[in-house]
């Protein structure tokens, strides 16, 4: 074979904007096929056409299902979203601040607490706490 047909799995990485990873990934799972063996080496021509046609998907190949049968009330693919009633008291609309708020850092709050992690708890809590009042909700 001539040796400037013969491309890296880095170069074909490139050339296909994937990872290194996702060609070697294909590598091994027989997706794509080295040209060389030895070195290790791709064939650079048709190399796009090879790796669309190894990935892309199979309507012969059984599709995972949903969990929830179709009919049911949550059926995956017409699930609709009820919207949950808004708070109207001062305490409970306070509640839900933080409880959004912390929900979106778990990693953060599990840590060892800190100085700095009680100082913006104290900052968060407050800075919800004037929210609530903006919105009208009193104590």
């Amino acid at each position: 074979m001539d040796e400037d047909i013969l491309i890296t799995q880095a170069e074909a990485a490139q050339i296909l904007d994937r990872s290194v990873s996702t060609v070697s990934r294909c590598l091994r799972n027989g997706k794509l096929h080295y040209a060389d063996e030895h070195k290790r080496s791709l064939l650079r021509q048709g190399l796009e056409d090879r790796f669309r046609a190894a990935t892309r998907p199979r309507i012969d190949v059984p599709q995972t299902k949903c969990a929830n049968p179709p009919g049911s009330r949550d059926h995956c693919h017409l699930q609709t979203h009820e919207t949950e009633p808004i708070a109207d008291s001062y305490w409970s609309c306070l509640l839900e601040k933080p409880t959004f708020a912390m929900a979106g850092s778990p990693f953060y709050w599990q840590r060892e607490p800190n100085a700095h992690q009680l100082m913006l708890f104290c900052i968060t809590i407050d800075e919800l706490r004037q929210q609530c009042e903006r919105e009208g909700l009193q104590p």
